[in-house]
């Protein structure tokens, strides 16, 4: 919207980077703990890749 000639943005918090980076990647090692996701669908393992 203009008011005054001037446009009004949202505020938008900004974080560093690596505070961004810890919370993400605590959130998936967390994921990555979870019994569903080590033992894959079925309760079986999930196969390993090939390199």
């Amino acid at each position: 919207m203009m008011h005054g000639g001037v446009t009004e943005r949202p505020t938008i918090a900004r974080l560093p980077a690596g505070e961004i980076e810890a919370a993400v990647v605590a959130q998936v090692r967390a994921l990555l703990r979870q019994p569903e996701m080590v033992a894959g669908p079925g309760g079986r393992r999930a196969p390993r890749r090939r390199r």
